[in-house]
């Protein structure tokens, strides 16, 4: 009985681990876009600025935030945001902010990438 016990902890130890280390993003848009664009993801490049640009008028269109894992780099999250801003109509992502989300404490904590952008349209 003790070594069905102690297998199943095993295996659900097992379980654990391989799921936390899947490399997932989630990306979270807090407002509707005003515009769908059905392009492929490849069709245009996406401007990204930390800050808000002077030298055009632009009009906000989606608010996105995503989390990594704690695999993932901050690279492939920004990548997975510019792609649904592709889809989303949107030309550029401003006030792009990069944090590290901290996940539990003590022994087994960790801290996954998380980035919050604005999607803009511009208007010249």
């Amino acid at each position: 009985m003790q070594r069905i016990i102690q297998s199943s902890k095993k295996a659900m130890i097992c379980l654990a681990l391989l799921a936390s280390a899947t490399s997932c993003v989630k990306v979270q848009r807090n407002c509707q876009p005003a515009v769908q664009n059905p392009q492929s993801d490849h069709d245009t490049e996406i401007s990204v600025y930390t800050s808000q640009p002077t030298f055009r008028s632009f009009r906000e269109t989606v608010k996105y935030e995503a989390i990594g894992s704690n695999i993932t780099s901050f690279e492939r999250v920004l990548e997975r945001i510019k792609s649904q801003a592709r889809r989303d109509g949107c030309e550029a992502l401003v006030n792009v902010k990069f944090y590290k989300q901290p996940i539990g404490n003590g022994r087994f904590s960790s801290a996954f990438p998380k980035i919050e952008a604005v999607g803009v349209v511009f208007e010249d």
